[in-house]
């Protein structure tokens, strides 16, 4: 079976939902087993690294922002100052994709740095009654759905395989697997 180069996620969040991160880290360990992708987050961060400079290498080197979206998330200076406006500039040039999580209902359409969401029509993971995620009383269940989402959207995105084979001659290297490129 064909290797292919994990999908690398970056995830922004709140300091305050710690635990909820550490539940989605649990969660997507499957994803990451099956080596379709690989989680980005300050907890990666070593003592004594430039911690700004690692963040900013993270979000350049993702393919898909998840924001964990909470009341901790838009009172964060970091996230609205820092992280929020790379992953939007990287959205707009198509460099990376994003998924709004939302984690507790909370008023994010509406300050003006985290509007650009609302205003491009992404799409934001909620529970299925449209509670934040972790205010539902069926967490498992949104988990679930949440990765198969997840799963969808890596499968969606462009997949190389881990060596580098031209697009011509892929089928003769790896004959039986399927490669799935986004437009």
């Amino acid at each position: 079976m064909a290797r292919y180069k994990p999908i690398k996620i970056f995830i922004s969040y709140g300091r305050d939902e710690t635990e909820k991160l550490k539940t989605l880290i649990d969660v997507l360990e499957s994803l990451v087993n099956e080596g379709r992708i690989e989680v980005l987050y300050d907890r990666n961060i070593s003592g004594g690294e430039n911690w700004e400079a690692e963040i900013f290498s993270f979000i350049d080197d993702a393919e898909l922002a998840i924001l964990l979206l909470s009341w901790d998330f838009l009172s964060s200076k970091i996230i609205k100052e820092q992280e929020v406006p790379l992953i939007e500039q990287r959205y707009r040039k198509n460099k990376m994709r994003v998924l709004p999580i939302l984690v507790e209902q909370c008023d994010w359409e509406n300050p003006s740095w985290i509007k650009w969401v609302s205003e491009l029509k992404i799409n934001v993971f909620m529970s299925e009654n449209t509670k934040g995620l972790w205010e539902n009383n069926d967490l498992n269940n949104e988990l679930l759905r949440l990765v198969r989402e997840i799963r969808n959207i890596t499968s969606n995105m462009r997949i190389f395989p881990a060596k580098a084979v031209s697009r011509s001659n892929y089928l003769n290297v790896f004959p039986n697997e399927y490669v799935y490129l986004s437009s």
